[in-house]
């Protein structure tokens, strides 16, 4: 058994169940409170905040003075009816700078709006820590009510013991902040401020009792709308930021306005240059064998023509064709009409597994598992070879096992490769198991990589015989697309598609809580299946990934190979019975990857104007499809196409020919391809033979 049979055989399980599982899928949140606003001003960095569910976002002026509200409705929690007394409002715009507590955000935003501001601008304290625990005056010392453990304080992160007969009263007071400094230096304390939890301790010296404190959680916060209210929303925008923030201070003249965002990240460019790269490669790497069979029949006419080969031209020609180093050498399947049924049936079937069924992680196994033997005989088994030609390393050659299952003799390259390829998947799955594991280079990358090698592998196995079968797959996939993405959201109250493809349901435990402890229950941010392209967004301080779901790649690509492998027979059969010149040199391919390409950029435009996932095969199959459709027509050639050509079969005879030299499917039309009794190409494989 040769080395390229032997990584065609060892992957074949893999294949079939990756092919499967492709034919079934074909896929096309955050745990804490991101800051998406911004305070700026001339003269310093911005200050994120966050946003409210409130009134609109942008500030009316670009220019507001900050101001302290009134002394008598500090908080501005007062009635919203009661009238504004003993206060003059500056002459210029401003912004209330007001304390967080005792009252609703939303209160407080349309009391603002009552003084004339014109937005506002609360900021975390630990006052409210106190007054939230239903204290009314924090002037009773020990009787008083204390912050809340694990809500407003975490001693993990900071703490410290101070005698109580040092502290001031109320308890929250800033003068009690030096006494906490060992608290609020240590590291893990972001806050850097320390808050009293309210226990004391007394066995050490029972004389000198000491008040336990911790650091304070200080982070961003929603400001959320207050349903008992009767008044209309508020007209002013109002925003969040941290105590840390207020104490280093905000600028005397400030505007608010959303985070910049690209209006369209480059990312989206990225995935869609890579999507049309990998399908047009994996497409052109299917007809790989027509091609070398072309290029040695132009090879054979120019020697007939009195041109003679250089020693070294035998050997780099020998070397090209031969077929046994193909990728899925051997391994083909061509599909049929009832493929397309079936894709429609168990694909659907499938999809409403996962959508109801926790089982990403054995998905992920099986897609690393396939994914590491594509990878071996994609990338790594021909460089490997390569390798071995250039430094003439025999032991590559020799045989180190001979393993069951009709796998037979495998020799050092043959174990190298494949291991070097599962040792690399086994990377890429520890990184599959991290939080956001999108966000680390190693596993998008090689996420990217591993997808590039599937396409290419699948396309290389999985065929079309005629546009008949292509136009019931695609078809059938189209409506599959576009019910689960866009008419699924009617039935399942959410689109099926898009929850399946992004990993399912996101966070469902407060973000607060899970910003602060990560691990607890229901705010893990699902991973998206790994069956897709992913670019990371660039420049977007909210993150996120560009994503193409390989299903994208590899249905057009069907009909891509097909045409590719159409031109290429073309041309062959062509040179075969004598002509000088192929005709159609154009062909079908080309016009099909740029009517691929055009339709991928529609799709990302429509995902640019409707801000949401979209179906890409209900841009990619018109734009397809209807090309080829429309090109066969034009030619008159769409009755053959549409059945099957027969030039293809031809080609085939022609390709069995070149590689055995037997005439076990005839001889008459390309003659016998044997010279000076060299056989030109390695033993007959069949390209028919089923998987």
């Amino acid at each position: 058994m040769n080395s390229s049979q032997f990584s065609a055989r060892f992957n074949l399980l893999g294949i079939r169940s990756i092919s499967i599982l492709f034919l079934l899928l074909l896929l096309p949140q955050t745990s804490a409170i991101l800051p998406t606003m911004q305070i700026i001003s001339s003269s310093s960095s911005p200050i994120y905040a966050a946003t409210s569910f409130y009134g609109p976002i942008d500030a009316s002026s670009s220019s507001l003075s900050s101001s302290q509200t009134p002394p008598n409705d500090r908080g501005l929690c007062s009635d919203l009816d009661d009238p504004i007394t003993d206060y003059d409002p500056p002459t210029n715009d401003f912004v209330f700078l007001v304390p967080r507590g005792n009252c609703t955000f939303e209160h407080k935003t349309l009391r603002a709006e009552r003084y004339g501001a014109k937005a506002v601008i609360v900021y975390n304290n630990a006052e409210q820590m106190f007054f939230d625990n239903h204290t009314e005056s924090q002037q009773t010392g020990l009787v008083s009510s204390f912050p809340t453990n694990l809500v407003d304080y975490e001693c993990s992160n900071g703490e410290a013991q101070v005698p109580l007969s040092s502290l001031s009263t109320p308890y929250y007071s800033r003068s009690n902040d030096p006494l906490f400094t060992s608290c609020s230096s240590n590291s893990k304390c972001e806050s850097n401020r320390c808050v009293v939890t309210g226990s004391i301790k007394t066995s050490s010296s029972p004389s000198s009792p000491t008040m336990q404190v911790c650091c304070m959680w200080d982070l961003h916060q929603y400001l959320y709308p207050d349903s008992t209210l009767l008044d209309s929303p508020p007209t002013i925008p109002s925003v969040f930021i941290t105590s840390k923030q207020y104490d280093e201070g905000l600028p005397l003249t400030l505007s608010i306005s959303p985070r910049p965002r690209p209006k369209y990240n480059a990312s989206s460019f990225l995935i869609w240059a890579w999507g049309c790269f990998v399908a047009c490669l994996a497409s052109r790497t299917s007809g790989s064998e027509l091609a070398r069979a072309l290029k040695k029949t132009k090879e054979k006419l120019r020697r007939g023509s009195g041109a003679t080969r250089t020693p070294s031209e035998t050997s780099s020609s020998d070397d090209d064709m031969r077929r046994e180093d193909d990728i899925g050498a051997g391994e083909s399947m061509e599909l049929n009409a009832k493929h397309a049924i079936g894709f429609l049936v168990m694909s659907s079937v499938t999809l409403l597994i996962l959508f109801y069924l926790n089982i990403y992680a054995i998905v992920t196994v099986l897609y690393a598992f396939g994914c590491s033997g594509a990878l071996s005989q994609v990338m790594i088994y021909p460089f490997m070879r390569k390798v071995r030609g250039w430094t003439n390393y025999t032991k590559f050659d020799e045989i180190c096992m001979t393993l069951p299952l009709d796998i037979g003799p495998c020799s050092y390259l043959d174990v190298t490769s494949t291991a070097l390829g599962y040792v690399i998947g086994i990377v890429w799955y520890v990184y599959s198991l991290k939080q956001n594991a999108s966000s680390y280079f190693i596993y998008w990358f090689l996420q990217d990589i591993f997808g590039l090698c599937m396409c290419t592998l699948f396309l290389s196995v999985i065929r079309l015989p005629s546009l008949r079968v292509a136009s019931f797959l695609l078809v059938a996939a189209f409506v599959y697309d576009v019910f689960f993405v866009f008419i699924s959201p009617l039935i399942f109250e959410k689109s099926v598609m898009i929850t399946v493809a992004t990993g399912g349901e996101g966070p469902t435990t407060d973000p607060m809580v899970c910003e602060k402890y990560p691990d607890t229950d229901g705010c893990a941010v699902p991973n998206p299946l790994p069956m897709l392209f992913s670019v990371p967004k660039i420049n977007d301080y909210q993150g996120g990934s560009s994503l193409l779901g390989l299903g994208d790649i590899v249905l057009p690509g069907l009909l891509m190979s097909f045409a590719c492998r159409l031109d290429l027979s073309k041309a062959l059969v062509s040179l075969s019975n004598g002509e000088q010149k192929e005709k159609n040199t154009t062909g079908y391919f080309f016009y099909i990857c740029v009517g691929y390409a055009v339709g991928l950029m529609m799709a990302n435009i429509a995902v640019y104007l409707m801000e949401m996932g979209q179906p890409a095969l209900l841009y990619l199959v018109p734009c397809t499809l209807g090309v080829i459709i429309k090109m066969s027509m034009s030619r008159g050639e769409f009755a053959e196409v549409f059945k099957g050509p027969e030039v293809m079969d031809k080609a085939n005879e022609i390709l069995d020919e070149i590689e055995g030299g037997d005439g076990s499917r005839g001889g008459s039309d390309g003659g016998s391809f044997e010279q000076d009794g060299e056989q030109l190409l390695s033993p007959n494989i069949s390209g028919s033979d089923a998987v």
